[in-house]
């Protein structure tokens, strides 16, 4: 694969200066995204009609936070590629690698092993009553809840997918190759889920000290969240699966159609099953919607991970 030959002119710091540049850019949007948040928390959602404000607001002044870092991110990523050895647009992951085929053959094979993993194990979960049916809004139209899920894992995974293995990947394994490349994109990745600033966090008074709090809060992970470590395995293990899927296309739609897949029916578990009244919670099921606190989830995404490097040793073999 062309992305992940060492460049001859790339010294072996690069990959460090890279790391250096990806933790800057952390900070730099979480403390802008802190200012954003602040403000509009403070002073704009106040003087908004009610009905503005609780949309905005419906799922927590911490969601605020993070959606203001994803934009930063966005904002500032052009500044910090031009000195990370990023080589264009094209070099976000976004054309085919040695085996061309048409783009949408990847996003759906992607989707439909999202899809038949993660949506086959929430299906058992609710057929053996580890999940129960929940409470269902007749105003909502069934098929538009799917369509919908559908677009927001898309777009979920075309944004993720293109940062985390499209760009920060491929620029690691240029300079420290596949295999640490992977692990620590993977463990980056992981750590992001943890970003849930406390609401707490905005009744700071005075805004600088509102906006220092925010900024530490979003930066310091949960740790004493239940089953913390077998979920940050978890979604490194999720990491280095798709990883491997851009590695053995290279390129980052199948990934993109995993993604979304694993998204959507994590959407469609949580939406229309609810935990059971008494949640039983073990290393083997969990009892997060999600899976990613289980030891199954762990399994799937091993099996799958094992799938796809056995698929691309194969047409190395062949080449």
């Amino acid at each position: 694969m062309k992305f992940l030959a060492p460049r001859e002119a790339t010294p072996a710091v690069a990959g460090w200066r890279i790391a250096g540049w990806v933790v800057g850019l952390i900070l730099v949007a979480t403390v802008l995204a802190a200012i954003t948040s602040v403000t509009l928390v403070r002073f704009i959602l106040p003087h908004l009609p009610a009905a503005w404000s609780d949309a905005v607001l419906h799922r927590g002044a911490g969601k605020i936070m993070v959606r203001a870092m994803q934009v930063w991110v966005v904002l500032l990523l052009p500044l910090w590629l031009r000195s990370s050895g990023w080589r264009g647009w094209r070099d976000c992951g976004w054309q085919g690698g040695p085996f061309p085929h048409p783009l949408w053959q990847d996003i759906l094979g992607g989707f439909a092993v999202g899809v038949a993993t993660l949506g086959g194990l929430a299906l058992f979960m609710f057929m053996t009553g580890h999940r129960v049916a929940g409470p269902l809004d007749t105003t909502l139209n069934s098929i538009a809840v799917f369509i919908s899920f559908a677009l927001s894992a898309t777009a979920v995974a075309v944004f993720e997918e293109t940062l985390a293995r499209g760009i920060i990947f491929r620029l690691w394994a240029r300079a420290w190759g596949a295999v640490a490349a992977a692990l620590a994109s993977s463990l980056l990745f992981a750590i992001a889920h943890f970003i849930q600033p406390s609401a707490a966090a905005f009744a700071v008074p005075g805004f600088w000290s509102a906006v220092g709090s925010l900024s530490l809060n979003a930066l310091q992970p949960d740790m004493s969240e239940p089953a913390f470590l077998i979920r940050l395995l978890n979604l490194t293990c999720l990491g280095l699966t798709l990883c491997a899927m851009v590695r053995l296309t290279g390129s980052i739609w199948l990934a993109v159609g995993a993604h979304a897949g694993w998204v959507w029916s994590i959407k469609i578990n949580n939406f229309f099953t609810d935990a059971a009244p008494v949640p039983w919670r073990s290393p083997l099921w969990g009892a997060r919607g999600d899976l990613t606190d289980s030891a199954i989830g762990m399994t799937t995404l091993l099996i799958v991970l094992l799938g796809v490097l056995w698929v691309h040793r194969r047409r190395t073999c062949r080449e």
